[in-house]
């Protein structure tokens, strides 16, 4: 049913044009009491596509998910001893899950031990992408000219700036000829290797240490004494 104007009061109505200004009044007085509407940033994007990932059960898993570091979690890493157990730290409670793998539902140490399995480069991309989760993908990186000495500013942002290598294979073995025409087969650095070399006291050591870990053989044999061949490779 439409509503029906009596006649006498029809000449009292204002004109419609004298509604919808008072209306756009009423409106430009709430924006300047609240103020524009915030601009809620989309949520960061959680899931990581690993390019060799976990194995479990026979198969490789590629697919992980990673979570936003908590108060509870920086009161874990305070009471890490070094910049090692720290990075390890927060693998182990960053990451959610890798394909069926629930990684949270796990003991920490064991978490540990699961994600020292994946190759280096994994580790890193997913320490970048709690990162991103945690603290946000834009940062400002300060330095300072060479030449003028002036400081200056360069924004990042990490999802689009740091780009990620493809991998043709990361399931297979490598080889490579020393300069004493030596031939050796190698495979690709896991977390375990990294953790084994970081407690050496020196680079150079930790070098070797790393090496001695990932070389398979020479000229087809078993390395008898790895530590001993890799500290005999050329320093080139």
């Amino acid at each position: 049913m439409s509503a029906t104007v009596i006649p006498q009061y029809a000449e009292s109505l204002p004109p419609e044009e004298t509604i919808a200004s008072k209306q756009q009044d009423l409106q430009d007085a709430q924006q300047i009491v609240a103020g524009n509407a915030p601009e809620i940033a989309s949520p960061p994007d959680t899931m990581v596509v690993l390019p060799r990932g976990l194995r479990h059960e026979g198969a490789w898993h590629t697919e992980s998910v990673v979570r936003e570091l908590t108060g509870a979690d920086e009161e874990v890493l305070a009471r890490q001893k070094n910049n090692e157990a720290i990075f390890t730290t927060v693998l182990a409670l960053g990451v959610e899950r890798i394909g069926k793998v629930t990684l949270s539902e796990m003991p920490l140490s064991d978490r540990m031990g699961a994600l020292s399995s994946l190759l280096v480069g994994e580790r890193e991309q997913l320490f970048l992408r709690i990162s991103i989760a945690t603290y946000g993908d834009t940062r400002k990186i300060t330095y300072t000219c060479p030449a003028c000495l002036e400081a200056g500013e360069v924004p990042l942002t990490l999802s689009q700036d740091i780009k990620l290598p493809a991998m043709a294979d990361p399931y297979t073995d490598y080889e490579y000829t020393t300069s004493k025409g030596r031939l050796v087969k190698f495979r690709l650095a896991t977390g375990a290797d990294q953790e084994e070399a970081a407690v050496r006291p020196t680079l150079a050591e930790q070098n070797t240490i790393l090496l001695s870990e990932c070389i398979i053989s020479a000229d087809g044999s078993p390395l008898v004494d790895p530590i001993g061949f890799a500290r005999n490779l050329s320093m080139r």
